[in-house]
């Protein structure tokens, strides 16, 4: 059986930082899709990693910096995501809110 991009990326860096691995829907924060989602918090803010669905070709970075200040990317494999996860939970300040 194939492993899911985020259990990989979860097993990879749960050493390092405080991540969570659950579902949107286990989230209760308002997602009309029930997908596999890492969160973790830094300095920057909160995010969530995710894709609409298993067989997409992007994730979706979606980061909360302050209350009503919210953006979004797209990595486009795996490695990208890893990247973005490193880079925000070591407080690299790499994206505009």
């Amino acid at each position: 059986m194939m492993r899911h991009d985020l259990d990989i990326i979860y097993e990879q860096l749960i050493d390092k930082y405080d991540l969570l691995l659950t579902n949107t829907f286990a989230l209760d924060a308002g997602y009309t899709i029930d997908v596999k989602v890492l969160c973790g918090e830094s300095v920057i803010g909160k995010f969530n990693l995710y894709r609409e669905y298993d067989d997409c070709g992007e994730f979706v970075f979606s980061v909360e910096y302050a209350p009503d200040l919210y953006t979004h990317w797209h990595p486009y494999s795996r490695e990208q995501a890893l990247e973005d996860v490193v880079n925000f939970m070591e407080g690299k300040r790499k994206w505009c809110p």
